[in-house]
């Protein structure tokens, strides 16, 4: 589960959803995590609970033109072990996304462009830059909330 790789090039949200299903087993929840605060971007937060070790895969994919999503983060995390611990906030700040926790504390900070690889401590290495454009932040949201479910 946590080394199984995605992406990072999805041709549409169907083919996102589809191999992000794949990742998960029979009785792993699935859904989406905090919005991402950005005013210039898009992006969708996917949360694949991996239980009998008590983390959480994350998934950050930016929506670009067309319908395609391109992978900016990937990685695994321990489920806090207090509500204050938890990621509660993604801001889109200076191509960085900044993950923060109720307290805002940063837990988490890596740097994106779609014109250069993504450079983080995600579960992939680096990766190619996306060869299209980034959707701006104004445009309706991808995640809908019925598809959250448990597989």
């Amino acid at each position: 589960m946590t080394q199984v790789k995605i992406g990072p090039e999805f041709d549409s949200w169907k083919d996102y959803v589809d191999q992000a299903f794949a990742l998960a087993f029979p009785g792993y929840g699935y859904g989406p995590g905090p919005s991402v605060k950005s005013t210039a971007r898009q992006f969708v937060v996917s949360m694949i609970e991996i239980p009998k070790v008590s983390k959480d895969r994350w998934l950050v994919s930016e929506q670009m033109d067309g319908g395609q999503l391109h992978l900016v983060d990937d990685f695994v995390r321990a489920m806090p072990a207090d509500e204050d611990s938890a990621i509660m906030t993604i801001d889109f700040i200076e191509d960085a996304l900044i993950y923060s926790d109720a307290r805002a504390r940063v837990v988490r900070r890596t740097a994106i462009n779609p014109s250069t690889p993504v450079k983080s401590s995600a579960v992939h290495g680096k990766r190619r830059a996306a060869a299209i454009r980034p959707v701006a932040a104004s445009a309706v949201p991808l995640w809908n909330s019925a598809m959250s479910r448990t597989i």
